[in-house]
């Protein structure tokens, strides 16, 4: 039996190979003869017939179309080189398989080698250099518009920036802005950040549950350039960057230019400009909104409306200094930090400063002493204080109690009244616990509150928590004070050549008892109020 099936394969074995065996004797001829037609083209068509029958001779047989089996060089034009097999018992080339092109000595022909390592994998072929570009030229030309029409099948075009789809403008609009396509290249980069950020805070009086918190981070940061063409009458132009320091750098220009004999010639939109062709008229910049262009035979029309995202600033320059106007919202004062020393030194404010940069005040301070209530729990440099509203005011608000004295008319000075005088007189105004009922009895009449305040125990400061100004009259705190703390101050100055003093200096109460009232002028009373003369004296 195992016999008899033997026999049988062996029968079928040769009726296969004899049929294919006839099938490509037959086919010989006609390669043959168009093998003769290609080599009478060539100068000595002899020694090609002897190559060819060389190859014919040493060419391998295979019941199956082999991708490595041809006849000739791989540009002959019965070649399979390049043909896809069909077969899965076809080998591919391995991978020291080398195909090597290179002109000979004479710059004329073209060798083609093919080899596997070192070794010759097939004989060596020749073609003149006219052939040969002629055929790669030809493969090149097919293998671009077969890329090309690749593209188009799948709705994509090519540019310089990349490959983009193909949108297409619906009919209607097509013929309005003469074509259908709208072409707009992108270029740009977006960087998105995630992350998150946990924290631990080891304290034990915040709940174990509060502890510990986490939170994402996130950021983005957005380059975007944009230019093309919708249809052929719209350009599009957009450069957006969200870490642009400026503004006005982020650029946004969409427009339509029509054609000469249309009514509407151009149609801006984003950012626009108003440029003037006169010097009566200054044309305008760094706009954003619609700009439009309108022509009516010789009548042109150039309409914009947009808002101003730019501002002109001008330099004045006066005396040799720079000057600069500049605005201050009345909300937005620091309150409770800067006082004038005096209403004298308020009033003049304004006209030492028409000068300027000279300040023509005629006013020298030479010394300031400033006290305010103890919040820091400070033992060192504590008085005890009699602020007093009137003390050396050419006009005091009490004109029944307090009188006008040497005649001083406006200037700050002890001696601008009799305010002072006479507190020196009563020695029982030092003691404080017995000068509250004869300031507010007898000849002074004075109201706790308001004309005066006594201060115990208040705290000196040094030379770094105030600064004054010793031309304008006024000082200015480096903390500003709370609103029921109360500051008072004695100062001594010059104006126009004569020396005034204001309240008691260091020099002037060192030899009393540290529990005596010191005499100051009161700048701010505990309680603020807008009728008392103080209120002014707060810049």
């Amino acid at each position: 039996m195992l016999k008899k099936t033997f026999k049988t394969a062996y029968l079928t074995y040769v009726v296969m190979a004899t049929t294919l065996w006839l099938g490509f004797t037959m086919a010989e001829p006609i390669r043959l003869k168009k093998y003769h037609w290609e080599d009478s083209q060539r100068q000595n068509p002899k020694d090609t017939l002897k190559k060819y029958d060389s190859l014919r001779r040493n060419a391998l047989r295979l019941p199956f179309t082999n991708r490595n089996e041809r006849y000739g060089d791989p540009f002959s034009p019965y070649s399979f080189y390049g043909r896809p097999s069909r077969s899965p018992l076809t080998l591919s080339y391995p991978k020291n398989y080398r195909f090597q092109v290179a002109l000979d000595s004479s710059k004329k022909n073209v060798n083609i080698s093919e080899k596997i390592g070192s070794l010759d994998y097939r004989p060596s072929a020749q073609i003149d250099l006219d052939n040969y570009q002629r055929i790669r030229f030809e493969e090149m030309q097919r293998a671009y518009w077969k890329s090309l029409q690749a593209e188009r099948n799948s709705g994509l075009v090519r540019t310089n920036g990349g490959i983009f789809p193909i949108v297409k403008i619906p009919k209607g609009l097509g013929s309005i802005l003469g074509t259908d396509e709208i072409n707009i290249q992108p270029v740009g980069n977006v960087v998105l950040d995630f992350g998150g950020r946990w924290q631990y805070i080891g304290n034990p009086q915040i709940p174990r549950a509060q502890q510990s918190n986490f939170g994402f981070v996130f950021d983005q940061q957005i380059s975007l350039n944009l230019t093309g063409k919708i249809g052929e009458f719209i350009p599009v132009n957009i450069n957006w960057d969200t870490k642009s320091m400026f503004q006005f750098e982020n650029l946004f220009k969409i427009g339509y230019q029509a054609k000469e004999e249309d009514i509407i010639q151009e149609l801006r939109l984003g950012n626009v400009s108003m440029p003037v062709s006169n010097s009566l008229i200054t044309g305008a910049q760094n706009l954003f909104g619609v700009q439009s262009r309108f022509r009516f035979g010789k009548l042109w029309i150039n309409t914009v409306a947009s808002q101003q995202r730019g501002t002109a600033e001008q330099l004045v320059i006066r005396g040799g200094a720079q000057g600069r106007e500049f605005e201050l919202r009345s909300d937005q004062y620091q309150y409770n930090q800067h006082f004038f020393l005096s209403h004298f030194f308020r009033e003049n404010y304004e006209r030492a400063l028409r000068t300027t940069p000279t300040i023509t005040s005629g006013v020298i301070i030479t010394r300031v002493e400033v006290y305010i209530t103890n919040r820091n729990n400070n033992t060192q440099t504590l008085r005890n204080v009699l602020g007093l509203m009137d003390l050396a005011e050419g006009r005091p608000s009490k004109k029944e109690s307090v009188a006008i004295g040497n005649g001083r008319g406006g200037v700050a000075d002890n001696k601008a009244n009799n305010l002072f005088d006479n507190l020196k007189k009563n020695t029982t105004t030092r003691d404080v616990s017995a000068v509250s009922p004869i300031l507010e009895t007898g000849d002074f009449r004075l109201d706790k509150g308001a004309d005066y305040e006594i201060l115990r125990g208040a705290r000196k400061l040094t030379d770094r928590e105030f600064t004054f100004h010793r031309n304008l009259g006024y000082v200015s705190l480096m903390t500003p004070l709370r609103n029921d703390e109360i500051i008072a101050v004695s100062y001594e100055y010059t104006y126009n050549g004569k020396n005034y003093k204001v309240g008691e200096l260091t020099n002037d109460y060192q030899d009393y008892p540290s529990a005596d009232l010191i005499y100051l002028k009161m700048l701010k009373p505990s309680t603020i109020r807008t009728d008392l003369p103080t209120w002014d004296l707060m810049m």
